[in-house]
């Protein structure tokens, strides 16, 4: 095993001594940070575990053994801190990554400009974010924007964090952003991609409680195919509406009343395009042993889930983190999240063609017109624990049509971290979860689900800004290939 992962691994070295050296070199200003990691994934039946590839912004390939090169150069703005902070301030982040192995690819992560004004900023380009409200250090994955897949190409204007609001005397924070983007796939050209955010945080930000409330909606929109042009999804010469005129509808999610004399179909008279997104809640206090967060985040993909009429589905999680502190005598937890995860509910097993508002079957990610769903690239863009028909087995891929097979979902999560004498950090996830399949396509029986994962960082005293890391992991279940594998890379940091 281990010569089948130094195979991909050492035909990396080489560009990776290069990279290091030309990396350096850009480094020196504090503002600048770099990164570059070689390593390599092996798995016992050539699929890599779930907790090893899931949230890396699809960057880690579903098939072993691959080396990995991984590289990283970014601007910051400058902090307040350091007496450099201005109102007008830039940055830039570029992440390449390189796989060779039994997936050998070149996947570029990231590779944006960004622009502020005071509190607003305005980026351009391939970006890592994740989209609602919760843990995003230990979570299993936010239910409308996990970082499972990697990032869609847009044009965003938001505001750099949260923002007071003055003239409410600090109370009130607003957190706000809204984007355009290219989504592109093989089986579908032309699709765009809205995204817009809004969260408000109550207390003052010295304040030890906090309260917290948003929404965020996503939209793909536009685009033609040729299956397009065959019912149940027709549209005129494959051709979904895709011009200026038709934005408004998508912004709002309505349609016109008068929409057969405007050219609209009977399948966009429902909604143009496919809209879902998260109505999220959370309280978080700062106490003197570590800061709990609380947060809930509630799907809906139309009007049934903006009303609760699939309550109780959702995310519902816990975190702990403790203030970073020094623990040279022993190991010391610093976070700790719970997370439960239930996608069962679906405003109820019906979809009604017409005669009702208010439709069930919500049917979470996957859509009639785009096949792929709220996918990208070949991976969820929500949480991974709605598995693509990629991942599953394949006795499942034949109970199922969708690219979402099974979107209904019971799942447990628990991820802790902890520090042991200031040399080691240890990360560990397991979940345990109960498939069910879909409403309109149901498993032959549910299946369950484990996976888990334990890995271990530390600092090379040798070698300045030098890391080691190792992970192992392990699926076992009847929803994923059964599958034990691992990871080991060396990793330099220049700040």
């Amino acid at each position: 095993m281990l010569y089948r992962l130094m195979r991909p691994v050492k035909a990396l070295l080489i560009t990776g001594a290069i990279s290091l050296s030309t990396i350096s070199g850009f480094a020196q200003n504090h503002l600048l940070h770099a990164e570059a990691e070689v390593g390599g994934f092996v798995a016992s039946n050539s699929s890599t575990p779930l907790w090893l590839r899931a949230n890396q912004f699809g960057s880690v390939p579903r098939s072993s053994p691959t080396g990995t090169l991984r590289l990283s150069l970014s601007k910051a703005y400058a902090p307040a801190d350091t007496g450099r902070k201005r109102p007008l301030d830039w940055g830039f982040g570029v992440n390449p990554v390189i796989n060779v192995g039994a997936t050998s690819q070149i996947v570029l992560v990231e590779g944006y400009a960004k622009v502020k004004w005071k509190g607003v900023e305005l980026y351009a380009g391939r970006r890592r974010e994740r989209i609602g409200l919760g843990d995003t250090v230990l979570s299993s994955g936010l239910y409308a924007g996990s970082g499972n897949a990697l990032p869609i190409p847009k044009v965003q204007l938001q505001t750099v964090g949260y923002q007071p609001v003055p003239f409410l005397r600090r109370f009130v924070a607003i957190n706000a952003g809204m984007g355009h983007g290219w989504y592109q796939a093989d089986y579908i050209k032309g699709v765009f991609l809205h995204q817009k955010y809004l969260y408000l945080r109550f207390g003052r930000p010295t304040a030890r409680l906090h309260g917290y409330a948003g929404i965020n909606h996503q939209a793909l929109w536009g685009g033609k195919a040729d299956y397009l042009r065959e019912p149940p999804t027709s549209a005129p010469n494959g051709q979904l509406p895709s011009s200026l005129r038709d934005f408004p509808y998508v912004f709002s999610a309505t349609v016109p009343g008068n929409w057969v004399q405007l050219g609209y179909t009977a399948f966009d008279s429902y909604r143009i395009g496919n809209h879902l997104g998260s109505i999220d809640f959370g309280l978080s206090w700062t106490g003197q042993k570590g800061d709990l967060l609380f947060y809930h985040q509630h799907p809906f993909e139309d009007v049934s889930g903006l009303l609760f009429l699939n309550f109780p589905d959702g995310v519902w999680g816990l975190r702990w983190a403790r203030p970073t502190e020094s623990s040279p005598a022993g190991f010391r937890f610093h976070r700790l999240t719970m997370e439960v995860l239930n996608t069962t509910n679906q405003s109820g097993p019906t979809f009604y063609i017409t005669g009702s508002k208010y439709q069930g079957a919500d049917n979470y990610f996957n859509h009639g017109q785009y096949i792929h769903g709220w996918s990208y690239q070949g991976n969820a863009i929500g949480t991974p624990l709605i598995p693509t028909r990629n991942e599953v087995q394949p006795g499942l891929q034949a109970q199922s049509t969708l690219y979402f097979p099974s979107n209904r979902v019971q799942s447990a999560y628990i991820a802790a971290e902890g520090r042991w004498r200031d040399r080691l950090t240890l990360t560990s996830r397991i979940s345990y979860g109960r498939y069910f399949g879909t409403f309109f396509q149901p498993f032959s029986q549910p299946v369950n689900q484990f996976s888990a994962l334990l890995m271990a960082q530390t600092e090379l005293s040798r070698w300045n800004n030098v890391g080691l890391t190792a992970a192992l992991a392990i699926d076992q279940g009847g929803l994923l290939p059964h599958s034990v594998g691992g990871y080991i890379g060396l990793r330099k940091r220049w700040n």
